[in-house]
């Protein structure tokens, strides 16, 4: 799938390219991965999540009605036995959905540590009318200086934050002329590793 890339300037749609130099050209695609491994596993895993809560809820939904003496009429004991029956399949489910609930949390931070080592980069997504994506370098000079993605449909746009405005033509160039966020991200990161190198030494 293509994604743009454009920057949303902090004075809205009005603000010119003056005010903002890092205003991108008219047009500015950029080519990722659609989806990996990583994100088909764990969708799996939703999807089994959310088939366990609906058993969940139908299981309940059975011992309930057998509580306030709306089953069928039947025999005292067959109806005993089928309600026990009911309550340890319920019993059953619940701890299947604790389970996965819990291994899909631990798959999650797996993923975003493998991310972290992986790119540098810390990404938190944020929920809204849009959801947005906060990545913070490791190697950041200060703990609020972030970088921000919203998602447009098919796109990708970068948001004007504090950090972002301190970044270089040659930083920036990476992603409005050459049409790369990942060639963006890693000349942040190498400019940023470079300046923690030269103070140590």
């Amino acid at each position: 799938a293509a994604a743009a890339a454009v920057v949303a300037p902090a004075g809205g749609p009005d603000a010119t390219a003056e005010s903002n130099p890092m205003e991108p050209p008219s047009t500015c695609r950029v080519l990722h991965l659609a989806e990996n491994p990583i994100v088909w596993h764990l969708r799996q895993r939703q999807e089994a999540f959310e088939a366990l809560q609906q058993e969940v809820l139908a299981l309940r939904s059975r011992v309930q009605r057998a509580d306030r003496g709306e089953a069928p009429v039947v025999a005292a004991d067959a109806l005993l036995a089928e309600l026990e029956i009911t309550r340890t399949e319920l019993a059953t489910a619940q701890r299947k959905e604790a389970r996965l609930k819990e291994l899909f949390q631990q798959k999650v931070n797996e993923f975003r540590e493998a991310c972290y080592e992986l790119t540098g980069f810390r990404i938190d997504a944020l929920q809204g009318k849009s959801v947005q994506y906060v990545l913070k370098s490791m190697y950041a000079e200060h703990p609020s200086d972030e970088i921000r993605f919203q998602a447009a449909g098919s796109r990708m746009e970068l948001l004007d934050t504090p950090f972002s405005r301190t970044l270089t033509q040659r930083m920036t160039s990476m992603l409005f002329e050459f049409n790369s966020i990942p060639a963006f991200l890693s000349t942040i990161t190498l400019e940023l590793f470079g300046r923690q190198t030269s103070m140590r030494q």
